[in-house]
């Protein structure tokens, strides 16, 4: 009776102090009874109360949520004025304070009615705010309050009536409408909801590690297709955001969001392939993980130039170089697991997968030379990928050639002077790779493949001198001297050749002709 009296002397006088009294006074007065009453003790020693006590409980809590609630948005709504800080400050808490009870009275024994309770919460607060935003528009700091609490109370619904799974695709369901809602409605708040339960979609997924603990089917199961569903959602919302032009930061929204989704779905097709190595393809080895790796991080590295897949920008290139430089690691680091048997050398699937990655990254350094981005140096990023190829296949075609004689003289056939083979064949390699980087070089006008290839024939003549010739008579040492020496001369006279039919003359100004175009292009 007191608190319905509060109402009307504030909604007579618009006495704000009133309000905040009287809920402190009724709340107190309630929380002194529940305290003390045999309902809070039969609570507290385990057992479940009976059901009449619990609806004369929760009866109560909600005449009390009604008068709170009403109580500071009548004047407003009635009068059409603004409401106070005060007057959401009172909304709020009242919200939490019967929050508390619900889940006090409700989540050990009638957890799903906890959760019916809450769809009910937010049902109120959001027809609230759809009436507050009918009857005065310009109040939008209690419309906003009204549909925080609404958005909150909807979301904490989920969890408390589903499992895990079910949760985390409602929660990214919900991210996606949020999304929407609020770009349709320029609400940054909506907007920043949206992003909280993604965020807590994410750490459900987390919560449900490991995916596997037994066999399983491959790709067809509830967890896969979850970790893929949230992969989807963040997916849909960056669309949403790369579609919506009404502001700049919204590009950048859309990248990282774009980049989220691309890690979820590697992060998830990972796991997913080692725990099927682990149960399903037990006797393989560690070997075949390994290399279905090198072929999902080629793929998603991928995924992140490929327009119009990828929204373009600074934050996936940023990403792409990443998993570029993680897999370049990973692969020449791995290689040598990869071989456990004798094998045809350059003709084996071991080879060709990395292969396929260095492909990858052949194919992102000519994806980023054609795409001429604003936003940055998108031919910076072109020449680091063509670099991280070059260097990445010379090494692999080292391990290649010192790991084909190793396994031959360990499962084929014992071989006395395997190394010193091994690194004869690694020399001429050497020598053919760097040659045929010089005449690419030279062919493509691209002067940096030139240094590459003079720097390998520098490491060469070390190798030669300092490893190649310590285990060989004289007359060899002089003939590989001679072999390396006719090399470097060959390259000398072809750079003295060049330089007389004025290539590198012409090289510069077609350079000075391409940086003119460019910064051309930029000014208009």
């Amino acid at each position: 009776m007191l608190g319905i009296g509060a109402m009307l002397c504030e909604y007579r006088r618009k006495w704000r102090a009133v309000n905040l009294l009287s809920f402190l006074g009724t709340f107190l007065l309630y929380t002194m009874w529940f305290e003390d009453s045999t309902y809070n003790a039969a609570l507290c020693a385990g057992a479940i109360p009976p059901v009449g006590k619990t609806l004369f409980v929760l009866g109560w809590l909600g005449v009390f949520f009604a008068i709170y609630l009403v109580m500071p948005i009548i004047y407003g709504l009635v009068k059409k004025v603004k409401s106070g800080n005060e007057d959401a400050c009172l909304v709020l808490a009242n919200a939490a304070v019967t929050l508390y009870y619900l889940y006090t009275v409700l989540f050990d024994s009638y957890r799903n009615y906890l959760a019916l309770a809450a769809v009910t919460m937010a049902a109120i607060h959001l027809a609230a705010s759809e009436i507050a935003n009918r009857r005065y528009k310009e109040d939008a700091n209690l419309r906003l309050i009204l549909q925080t609490i609404g958005i909150c109370f909807a979301t904490l619904a989920v969890p408390l009536y589903f499992k895990l799974n079910a949760a985390t695709i409602a929660w990214a369901c919900e991210a996606v409408i949020l999304t929407l809602t609020g770009l349709r409605y320029k609400s940054p708040l909506t907007q920043a909801f949206g992003f909280l339960v993604m965020f807590a979609s994410g750490v459900c997924l987390f919560c449900d590690l490991p995916t596997h603990t037994e066999k399983f089917s491959f790709i067809l199961n509830a967890e896969f297709g979850t970790w893929c569903f949230v992969a989807a959602a963040i997916y849909i919302c960056h669309l949403l955001y790369r579609k919506s032009q009404s502001l700049q930061s919204y590009s950048a929204i859309a990248q990282i969001l774009y980049g989220f989704s691309v890690i979820t779905l590697f992060i998830s097709a990972s796991m997913e392939w080692r725990w099927y190595c682990k149960y399903d393809i037990v006797s393989a080895g560690d070997h075949i993980m390994l290399k279905g790796l090198i072929i999902i991080l080629t793929m998603i590295m991928l995924l992140f130039i490929i327009r119009p897949i990828s929204p373009g920008g600074i934050v996936p290139a940023i990403l792409a170089a990443g998993l570029a430089t993680i897999g370049t690691l990973f692969a020449a680091g791995n290689f040598p697991r990869f071989h456990n048997d004798s094998f045809t050398i350059f003709f084996n699937l071991n080879l060709a997968i990395v292969i396929i990655f260095i492909a990858g990254l052949f194919m992102a350094a000519r994806l980023f030379w054609q795409a001429e981005e604003k936003e940055y140096d998108s031919r910076g990023f072109a020449f680091m990928f063509a670099l991280g190829a070059i260097l990445t296949l010379w090494v692999i075609l080292t391990e290649e050639i010192y790991l084909y004689f190793y396994c031959y003289n360990r499962f084929e056939e014992a071989t006395a002077n395997w190394k010193f083979l091994a690194q004869m064949y690694i020399s001429i390699m050497w020598a053919v790779y760097g040659t045929v980087l010089m005449i690419a070089g030279f062919w493509r006008k691209i002067r940096t493949m030139r240094y590459i290839s003079l720097a390998l024939f520098a490491m060469l003549l070390v190798k030669v001198f300092l490893i190649d010739t310590q285990e060989i008579r004289n007359i060899y040492r002089v003939a590989a001297f001679l072999v390396t020496g006719i090399t470097l001369v060959g390259i000398s006279y072809l750079y003295q050749f060049l330089k007389k039919k004025g290539f590198f003359e012409s090289l510069l100004a077609d350079a000075d002709r391409s940086l003119q175009d460019r910064t051309n292009k930029e000014a208009e």
